[in-house]
């Protein structure tokens, strides 16, 4: 019958379900009930194979079925990943283990009291084994799904300021230290105030996200694109010269003047004005890392004052020309 190929807890009672129309959960929670245990023991037997049980003894009976998949079927990776998440009840990775080993020291004295054979102490050690491996994987994945959080901007998924300047400073370094060419460009939304002031901030906030998205699917793995303030973006871009950063930015140019957002039956196309600096491009070099994004600030400037709608770069002999 199927229940008894049944690969984890949760397999088992599908499995029991559609053979009997009723599972282990229910039938706990019956049994329980008419030996007149509490009720609040019964509710805990029937939600144990809720996703989020409520905490205390809700929770800890959920994990068991989990650590029995752990202890049951030892070579089961998605068992044993889920026994890992089940026993996140607010104790660390030692705790858990310390939990683990308990069970195990005391498997001797219920397998006395059954009369059964759970499980040889080889067994038990490297159950604990894997568990413990389990969890660092487990807690090495949360803190760069953590660091990765702190880099992003909360709107519009791309890196912020911060973590710019980081990158900006590294890339700098590593073009003194190699001789290669780095670009940094800065473009902003032309006239955006007026889209929040006449469609209101939700379709501003629409716009954002819509070109942050199209201008991400024009860059390589390498390059960084971070939201520097507001409606102000930047772009940090290894080993590229300023000629070839010209040749993205009208790309992106175009890209930006093609969005159309559909915001309550109405379309909003925006514009972008671009600047740009490169360092270690030929002979051009600057003195820090600030001077190097003032550089590229004021081609934005200049790109600004050109009429909007422009790429402009900064150089030893025109600190403002405008590509188009």
């Amino acid at each position: 019958m199927r229940y008894t190929a049944a690969s984890d807890n949760d397999a088992l009672l599908e499995a029991e379900r559609a053979a009997f129309d009723c599972g282990h959960d229910e039938t706990g929670h019956w049994l329980l009930a008419r030996r007149k245990l509490p009720d609040y023991m019964a509710q805990a037997c029937l939600a144990s194979h809720a996703l989020q049980p409520e905490p205390g003894m809700h929770a800890c009976i959920a994990a068991s079925g989990p650590v029995a998949d752990l202890v049951l079927y030892p070579g089961n990776p998605a068992s044993a990943s889920r026994a890992v998440v089940a026993g996140r009840l607010g104790l660390d990775a030692a705790a858990i283990s310390d939990v683990l080993k308990k069970l195990a020291s005391e498997a001797p004295a219920m397998e006395e009291l059954f009369d059964i054979t759970l499980l040889r102490q080889s067994e038990a050690a490297s159950i604990l084994a894997r568990a413990k491996e389990l969890l660092v994987t487990q807690q090495v994945h949360e803190i760069r799904e953590m660091e990765a959080r702190a880099q992003r901007d909360a709107l519009t998924g791309a890196h912020n300021r911060r973590h710019f300047e980081e990158v900006v400073r590294r890339e700098f370094e590593l073009s003194n230290r190699h001789g290669w060419p780095l670009t940094v460009a800065l473009l902003d939304i032309d006239h955006f105030k007026s889209v929040n002031d006449t469609y209101g901030h939700q379709a501003g906030d629409m716009v954002l996200i819509a070109m942050v998205r199209m201008i991400m699917k024009e860059l390589r793995q390498e390059d960084l694109f971070a939201r520097f303030g507001g409606e102000e973006f930047a772009l940090v871009l290894p080993g590229t010269s300023l000629a070839s950063a010209g040749k993205l930015l009208l790309r992106l140019k175009s890209v930006v003047s093609g969005l159309m957002v559909r915001y309550e039956q109405r379309l909003i196309t925006v514009t972008a004005s671009f600047g740009m600096a490169s360092h270690g491009d030929g002979a051009h070099r600057f003195e820090t890392p600030d001077a190097f994004v003032k550089a590229a600030d004021d081609a934005l400037y200049a790109a600004k004052h050109a009429g909007r709608d422009r790429v402009a770069g900064h150089n030893a002999d025109s600190p403002g020309f405008v590509l188009h």
